[in-house]
């Protein structure tokens, strides 16, 4: 076997060995595709002359390996007053879908807070970098005859339509109220 043969054996073969690689890399590992959770929490203070302070947090954690810029975080926040029978959309005959587990869904009749975009348009988007966690807060104050809250955040990549979501529901005080 002469050195040529040799060379062009070793040129197939780290060819070979790249190729296997890329695959591996970007298409199985997938670097650059978002990587970002988003939780949410809040703590509610009071009551205070009728009113309870509500501190909402939203966690975007980026575990990916990239940068991301969110252009958009909405917010919405609902609510259910103290003593308000407790109704899912197929008890209210407010069908949401027409398929699927959707309507079982409970009711939030009381908008408390309800933000297209949070973020400051001075400041026009948030990224987060590889690694970071970015906690954005929000504070309102919330009737105190709100009995339970249903706080949801919602964000796109930007140039995305897809959305990344994320909601909870929390209950104000504990026990009976006067």
């Amino acid at each position: 076997m002469d050195i040529d043969t040799i060379l062009a054996l070793l040129q197939s073969i780290g060819i070979c060995i790249t190729a296997v690689w890329a695959i591996w890399r970007f298409r199985i590992e997938s670097p650059t595709k978002p990587r970002i959770e988003l939780a949410l929490d809040a703590e509610f203070l009071g009551p205070q002359a009728g009113k309870y302070l509500a501190s909402v947090s939203i966690l975007v954690r980026n575990r990916g390996t990239v940068s991301h810029t969110i252009d958009g975080l909405e917010l919405k926040i609902q609510g259910i007053n103290d003593g308000t029978k407790v109704e899912s959309f197929e008890e209210r005959s407010e069908k949401l879908v027409t398929e699927g587990d959707m309507n079982h869904r409970i009711c939030f009749p009381e908008k408390i807070v309800e933000l297209p975009n949070l973020i400051p348009p001075d400041y026009k988007y948030y990224f987060v970098r590889a690694g970071v966690e970015q906690i954005i807060h929000y504070h309102t104050a919330i009737d105190a005859n709100i009995r339970f809250v249903r706080v949801f955040a919602a964000f796109h990549y930007k140039g995305s339509q897809d959305k990344h979501t994320a909601e909870k529901i929390f209950g104000l005080g504990q026990g009976s109220r006067t």
